[in-house]
């Protein structure tokens, strides 16, 4: 349920044209509501539009970003929705043990 809720959270972002830019476990705030957990995405310091390219603004040397970046959004240097959907996929705690 965590994965969809994150997922659905991110697919409301593309709707609205906007990216996230860096879901991570840490970004996603769980709760228990009724016996269900529910997700939310939270951390929005680094949410732009889609497609936007100020890579050097979020990315610095020391960037914690860094190891969450698509090969596209590095060589390109553009965040897309499919970038958000690299992060969410190499984020080590939504991975199964």
């Amino acid at each position: 349920s965590i994965i969809i809720d994150v997922n659905r959270g991110a697919a409301y972002l593309e709707t609205n044209k906007h990216v996230h830019r860096n879901i991570a476990a840490k970004n996603c705030l769980i709760s228990k509501q009724s016996n269900n957990l529910i997700t939310k995405l939270g951390n929005f310091g680094f949410a732009k539009g889609a497609y936007s390219n100020d890579m050097e603004a979020v990315c610095g040397v020391n960037s914690p970003l860094l190891r969450h970046l698509s090969p596209e959004t590095l060589t390109d240097g553009q965040f897309t929705p499919k970038s958000d959907v690299w992060s969410f996929g190499v984020s080590p705690y939504f991975r199964k043990p």
